[in-house]
């Protein structure tokens, strides 16, 4: 790995390239390069500690990365997927005693590939100048052991006004740890120095052992904390569908508290169930009208001795927060729902904090896209950066939103920010109630079976004013930018539930999703507010929950890795349909017909292009339609580059190299024995249970799904009762 030299001449090319869009009046430089990051903290006496993710503590003294590390852990630390070295923070005293705390997964035993032999440790070093003496090393806390999943570890340190030490831990990628009390995943904690539990802790004397240094429970990933100077507390939490700011107050009376996870993401809506001892987020964010993918960092402005290069006055107190999607904004806590853009355009932002001088200082991670074990394991090109005030080109009047309209003539704007059509009537996609598509707007037809809680689903596509979709006869497609989707949701007896519609950006690689709630008299629909919203229906004679989603629930599936489009490609539309009610006719010839592909496909050829098939289609082999009901299902999170766990359901991909038959699992779910697919064995097959798990924190597909499709599982069953023992499950 690269590392940053003293050299006059790359000092200056560093500082010349700039990354972030920036206010006016703000400048920055780019300090170190080479880096593979996680979070930073300053010294009292102005020294940067990073965290880099493999084990090694770096300095940055005078805006310089000293070549030698403060610390050097590689050789015990687990750094695969989000684990490794994820925190640091000072002693109050450490002008005295020089003790620094180190959140790190300990890995135990280095020749276990499960990545099961590991756990997050925290441990006290004493720093002797810029460097920390391994010997010094004290264990102030062994937290839980981990499971083969290497998501959410958390790994937020910081002292309290109180002078306790405040510790934030993930859940480990499963929900049920953040309310158990039996274990440390999930929670903040709260020690003293040594890593004994104060008396005064909320739940000594009623949780046993080292739990009782849980203060707070009910928590996803987060990944760091946040003091004020007065003792208030952030917590930085990574949600599932919401991006939230919790709180804390560690200046008074330690209480007990449940931030509702898994059971609840986000503001609770209304009539929610709450647990004992809840409090809502401080501030929330989805990832749809928030433009959120995870929030990873944040601080307070206060710094303690302000140079020239400090921000203005406006700013004293903001809370200033960073968001992987590549943005860093700021809010008032006194006005926590008021929320003030600052940077744009970095390579996912993970870590932000406060110069003592009054700096803004980020990580600007790099890396590869993604949330893949991959991509989360390392980068090599982390950054960072210093951003000072100059003053220099600064107005104080408003710089007008640029929103311009999409080119297909329908009326959305190019973002979510913009002004929303409020009914489903005043988006233009139809000319009457009979659902008649305006010209341009192209139905069409998927081959493979998509489970949306027993509801029918009709869809349409509309391409701008000359753009094409890029053909191509594998994997998804490229769109032109303004292209439009439209689903159609009712009931079997005919009932309208929703219309869902998917916009997307100027690439065409991204864009927003919204929803419209048909009235009951089918007059129209309205849009469903951007938390989304839920209602009770009688589907095939059972009665449920439909979940209108909020727009960030959109972005669960419709992922960069997953192509956000994730339906209309060559497998799923190469198959005979009857349109105007004409007859039946290959629907790839048709769109080529239509001027709509740029390249276009082989007529000759289309006839050997691989297709989906039905889950009910008897006419196609078994293992096809299993096979094709995980593509239309599945493939979106689990591919390679996905956020899904390891194992590949794309139709493309041969089943024998899939990993689903005997696969290993990250959440056996206490199964002993679980495999994703075990040949013959339902009940040790964690495909069959997590789709009809009737627990909603368990069941697959994760987002939107109520009920499971026990239709389906039927046929899913067989397949996995037809399997033979052997690598690649034969019949």
């Amino acid at each position: 790995m690269t590392r940053l030299k003293s050299f006059l001449c790359l000092s200056a090319l560093l500082a010349a390239a700039p990354a972030a869009e920036l206010p006016p009046g703000f400048a920055e430089t780019r300090i170190a390069t080479g880096l593979n990051p996680v979070t930073m903290t300053f010294a009292p006496d102005g020294r940067l500690f990073l965290c880099e993710k493999q084990g090694l503590l770096r300095v940055v003294a005078g805006d310089k990365l000293l070549e030698k590390p403060a610390l050097d852990l590689t050789a015990i630390v687990d750094s695969w997927n989000e684990r490794g070295m994820l925190g640091v923070c000072f002693d109050p005293d450490f002008q005295k005693n020089g003790w620094i705390y180190i959140y790190h997964t300990h890995n135990r035993d280095r020749g276990d590939k499960s990545h099961r032999s590991s756990n997050n440790r925290v441990s006290r070093f004493t720093m002797k100048g810029d460097s920390a003496d391994p010997a010094s090393e004290k264990i102030i806390l062994e937290i839980d052991n981990l499971s083969k999943t290497g998501w959410h570890n958390g790994g937020g340190l910081a002292f309290g006004k109180d002078g306790k030490l405040y510790i934030s831990t993930g859940e480990n990628a499963n929900g049920a740890n953040a309310q158990d009390d039996g274990n440390l995943l999930g929670k903040v904690l709260r020690l003293e120095k040594d890593g004994s539990i104060p008396r005064d802790n909320p739940y000594d004397g009623k949780f046993g052992g080292k739990n009782r240094a849980i203060v707070a429970l009910g928590l996803r990933n987060p990944f760091s904390l946040a003091v004020r100077n007065d003792g208030l507390m952030y917590i930085n939490m990574v949600g599932a569908n919401f991006e939230q700011i919790e709180r804390y107050d560690t200046a008074a009376r330690p209480e007990p508290v449940n931030y509702g996870w898994p059971d609840l993401d986000g503001p609770p809506k209304k009539n929610a169930k709450l647990p004992p001892d809840y409090r809502a987020p401080e501030y929330a964010y989805d990832h749809g009208a928030g433009r959120g993918v995870a929030l990873c960092s944040g601080d307070f402005y206060q710094p303690a001795s302000p140079g020239a290069d400090a921000f203005p006055a406006e700013f004293a107190g903001r809370y200033f927060f960073g968001d992987y999607a590549g943005w860093i904004k700021c809010i008032d806590p006194a006005k926590p729902s008021e929320r003030m853009d600052f940077a744009s355009g970095i390579d996912r932002a993970l870590d932000v904090k406060i110069a003592p001088d009054g700096a803004l200082w980020y990580i600007e991670r790099g890396g590869k896209p993604g949330g893949s074990d991959d991509a989360n394991s390392e980068s090599k090109n982390g950054t960072l950066w210093r951003v000072r005030w100059t003053g220099e080109g600064r107005s104080d009047k408003p710089s007008a939103e640029k929103s311009a309209p999409v080119l297909i003539g329908l009326k959305f704007p190019a973002t979510a920010e913009g002004d929303l059509p409020a009914t489903l009537s005043a988006t233009g996609i139809f000319t009457d109630r009979k659902l008649t598509p305006r010209a341009g707007v192209v139905p069409y037809f998927l081959n493979g079976t998509v489970w949306a809680d027993g509801a029918e689903i009709r869809r349409w596509v509309a391409l701008p004013d000359g753009g094409k979709a890029g053909f191509a006869p594998t994997g998804g497609y490229t769109w032109p930018g303004g292209t439009v989707f439209v689903q159609q949701f009712e009931l079997p007896a005919g009932r309208r539930l929703e219309t869902r519609v998917l916009v997307l950006d100027a690439t065409g690689a991204f864009g927003y999703g919204l929803s419209y709630r048909w009235r009951t008299d089918g007059s129209d629909a309205d849009l469903v507010p951007a938390e989304g919203r839920d209602e009770p229906v009688e589907i095939a004679g059972r009665s449920q929950t439909w979940t209108h989603p909020s727009r960030g629930l959109c972005y669960m599936c419709h992922t960069p890795g997953g192509g956000f489009v994730i339906g209309a490609k060559t497998s799923q539309l190469n198959g005979s349909y009857e349109f105007v009610k004409a007859k039946p006719e290959n629907q790839l010839l048709v769109w080529d017909r239509l001027g709509m592909f740029d390249p276009r496909p082989d007529a000759k050829s289309i006839s050997g292009y691989a297709k989906l098939s039905a889950i009910s289609d008897t006419a196609a082999p078994l293992e096809t339609r299993v096979h094709s009901y995980l593509d239309a299902n599945c493939a979106h999170c689990h591919r390679p580059g996905g956020t899904g766990a390891g194992w590949d359901a794309r139709f493309e991909t041969p089943l024998a190299g899939q990993g689903i038959v005997g696969g290993e699992v990250r959440n056996n779910f206490g199964i002993a024995g679980a495999q994703i697919v075990v040949p013959g064995n339902l009940e040790k097959s964690i495909l069959y249970h997590r789709m009809s798990a009737a627990n909603p924190a368990e069941r697959m597909p994760p987002v939107t799904s109520n009920a499971p499709d026990t239709v389906s599982l039927e046929f899913i069953k067989s397949w996995i009762e037809g399997l033979r023992p052997g690598p690649r499950g034969d019949r």
